[in-house]
């Protein structure tokens, strides 16, 4: 990821850092039964509008040219569903945010003041045809506090969110 042509100073650099992710999933599908799982670690994975960022390192006194450090962030769900016309659908998801392997400062993503993430979400749908109507109920806790010197979060707190949704979709 190329981060700045130009230092605060005017001087040109080429200030570049490597992110990497890794994952692994598993489907299972049998008559009206399907259950499904996907876990990954990520490091500075934002463009995906999810979890994590990066944090710079260290800097240069003398050119301020700037080093970076991503946060890794681990992400997992379970997905379990019954039926076809009539279907119940479970799914369950967890996040958690490692930090960097360095000491960092001026953060920058989405979510670096977030731990941890658990999510619980229960639907039932019914499908005819081209037309799908479905009623879905979701919480989920974030755990948000203050970051250590290398982006993990402590002192943390929990926020609770439910949200309850109704879809309709038509497929042509």
């Amino acid at each position: 990821m190329k981060m700045r042509d130009k230092t605060e100073m005017g001087n040109k650099v080429n200030e570049r850092f490597t992110t990497i992710s890794a994952e692994a999933h598993v489907k299972y599908k049998k008559d009206k039964f399907l259950i499904a799982a996907k876990s990954f670690l990520t490091s500075n994975m934002t463009m995906l509008n999810t979890l994590g960022g990066y944090g710079v390192s260290s800097v240069d006194s003398r050119t301020g040219k700037r080093e970076y450090s991503p946060l890794r962030i681990s992400h997992s769900w379970l997905n379990i569903g019954y039926g076809t016309d009539w279907r119940l659908n479970f799914l369950g998801g967890y996040a958690k945010n490692f930090g960097a392997s360095k000491a960092v400062s001026e953060l920058t993503g989405m979510g670096t003041n977030i731990d941890q993430t658990l999510t619980g979400v229960i639907g039932l749908s019914r499908t005819w045809s081209h037309l799908k109507l479905g009623l879905e109920y979701n919480t989920t806790t974030a755990w948000y506090g203050s970051n250590t010197s290398k982006g993990r979060v402590d002192n943390t707190h929990a926020v609770t969110n439910h949200r309850l949704m109704f879809t309709t979709q038509y497929n042509f």
